[in-house]
């Protein structure tokens, strides 16, 4: 028999244990086929030591254009144990994970290859709303430029339309290898990811099953990432007094809405050479109140925007506000010249005045 240079690690469980123990509500597996086999259902994982660099994600495309969507990481699972369920038809791999935005543009995960795959092996990825549902989307990749040690293989997905907070699963399987070559996926155990789970199907995606095996590899979850496309808040409104004096301290309040109801902060630049610096975050919709004082008589626009908690930004709000020189000081200045020039003149009006 043909020797692997790695560990190979064999769960093996009959399908009836694995089947009773998936305690799930999931309405997706109302629909799945439920096979009996005459043989045992086998897990294999392979070893793999990854370096915490190499497990550093592809970064999003940010669009600079203020106002406007960005693409920024949604959902992720980054950590490992140093193994990966081997990939190869008909072993069929998913994970589950819960967006947060309603646009989904593309997704990584994380291969290695284990032994020498034969030339001409793609890696397909596939999206669902269920296991067994129909493809939201479906891309390929030429698996050879995955190396042994590991790479994040990234999808570029036609944005797709999701409901934020449902479950969907990402699918993967390889159109060749075998039980000694081929792509693994790496993973976590202990339920490391909370949006969803890893899933296994050993024909093609007709059945699955969870990859949940205590007490060694329990609550499986394989490496990955989604992106998505983030709004950023509405321009901020400032409320607040636009004339005044100098040397006095105003109020203003600030508010935003976050069209996905993220949090948000806010930078404002008071005119005169100052600013806050980022503050927050902030509930969506909250007004919040800050005050500032210009030391100088002058005419000044105050300018502010918002950022949600992806650094999604909004276009600049303004507000022109003008402070006038203080008459204050000249005034009690020239009170007090006369009272000490005349001491008992007008008695009751130095005594109303404090002198």
């Amino acid at each position: 028999m043909k020797k692997m240079s790695v560990s190979i690690f064999i769960c093996v469980l009959m399908v009836a244990t694995v089947v009773s123990a998936v305690g799930t509500s999931d309405d997706s597996l109302k629909n799945i086929k439920i096979n009996t086999f005459e043989k045992p259902f086998d897990i294999w994982l392979v070893n793999r030591e990854i370096t915490d660099s190499e497990m550093i994600p592809i970064e999003p495309s940010v669009l600079t254009t203020m106002n406007s969507p960005v693409e920024v990481i949604d959902q992720q699972q980054l950590t490992h144990c140093a193994k990966g369920a081997m990939v190869y038809p008909p072993i069929w791999v998913a994970q589950g994970f819960t967006p947060t935005l309603e646009r989904l543009t593309k997704v990584t995960v994380y291969f290695f290859k284990s032994g020498m795959p034969p030339s001409g092996v793609t890696l397909t990825v596939h999206i669902r709303a269920s296991l067994t549902g129909g493809n939201l989307a479906t891309l390929s990749k030429d698996a050879s430029e995955i190396p042994t040690s590991g790479a994040w293989v990234e999808f570029d997905l036609p944005d797709i339309t999701v409901i934020p907070d449902n479950t969907y699963y990402l699918i993967c399987h390889t159109s060749g290898g075998s039980i000694y070559d081929n792509y693994c996926w790496l993973l976590n155990i202990n339920n490391v990811y909370q949006g969803g789970a890893a899933w296994e199907s050993p024909d093609s995606g007709a059945t699955w099953f969870l990859l949940d095996f205590p007490p060694e590899y329990p609550n499986i979850d394989f490496c990955f990432i989604t992106y998505g496309l983030d709004e950023s808040p509405d321009i901020p409104t400032i409320d607040g007094p636009a004339s005044g004096k100098a040397e006095i301290a105003y109020d203003y309040n600030l508010s935003t809405t976050d069209p996905e109801g993220h949090k948000t902060y806010y930078i404002i630049d008071w005119g005169d050479d100052t600013n806050s610096g980022w503050i927050g975050p902030y509930p969506s919709g909250d007004e919040i109140t800050k005050s500032h004082t210009w030391s100088k008589k002058g005419t000044y626009t105050i300018k502010t925007k918002a950022k949600d908690i992806y650094n999604a930004e909004s276009d600049w709000a303004t507000l022109t506000v003008t402070m006038p020189c203080s008459y204050t000081v000249p005034f009690f200045s020239l009170g007090e010249r006369f009272f000490q020039r005349f001491p008992n003149a007008f008695p009751i009006l130095r005594q109303l005045m404090g002198y």
